[in-house]
């Protein structure tokens, strides 16, 4: 009889999504495929986070998320080896990469498995990629002259200064978009953010 249990399905489903979302762009460097999103969010720990009550405080989970992100850049492999080539290369996975891998594993695990009314899981960050980045350009654009917004607009320009391709962000520009968000959201849900997600 076979061991096999929800929590292992959950796991290797957050895990094919994480790394075919990390896998998008391509480009600066490689390795970007799923067995190495796998090798790097298993050595971080992330399979062992399966309900809400494996999270820490909403007050806690910036913290909780930096260090999972730092973590999962932490277990990346020096070199890797393209398809079907023996030859390796350098294995670059920067922290923009790294929080793509984080969010969208505990995004399919936790936020889009029912548990997204939990106060902790409503405080997760949404996995920040270029697609969601247009979206909340448009929106700031679309709401340029309403007051309400003008706190999210002043965040999402500070943050825009620091750069704007996530591939490449560094903690700090990570950070910037965050707040942005935070300012857009309030008191909603941090995944609902992705309603401005251009489909």
């Amino acid at each position: 009889m076979s061991n096999y249990t929800i929590m292992d399905h959950a796991h290797r489903f957050a895990v094919w999504a994480a790394g075919r979302a990390y896998a998008r762009s391509g480009g600066d460097g490689g390795g970007y495929s799923v067995p190495y999103a796998q090798l790097m969010l298993e050595a971080a720990g992330l399979k062992s986070i399966n309900t809400p009550d494996d999270l820490p405080g909403k007050g806690e989970i910036d913290a909780f998320l930096h260090a999972l992100i730092l973590a999962v850049q932490g277990a990346a492999p020096a070199f890797y080896f393209p398809h079907n080539s023996k030859e390796q290369k350098e294995f670059r996975c920067t922290y923009g990469r790294a929080q793509k891998l984080v969010n969208v594993y505990l995004k399919s695990k936790l936020v889009c498995a029912g548990h997204h009314n939990d106060e902790r899981v409503q405080r997760l960050h949404p996995p920040i990629d270029r697609v969601l980045l247009a979206g909340l350009r448009s929106f700031s654009w679309k709401k340029r002259a309403d007051p309400q917004y003008a706190a999210f607009r002043k965040n999402l320009r500070e943050a825009q200064k620091l750069g704007d391709s996530w591939v490449v962000f560094s903690p700090e520009t990570y950070d910037a978009y965050i707040t942005a968000i935070k300012s857009l959201q309030q008191d909603r849900p941090l995944w609902a953010v992705e309603e401005h997600w251009v489909l």
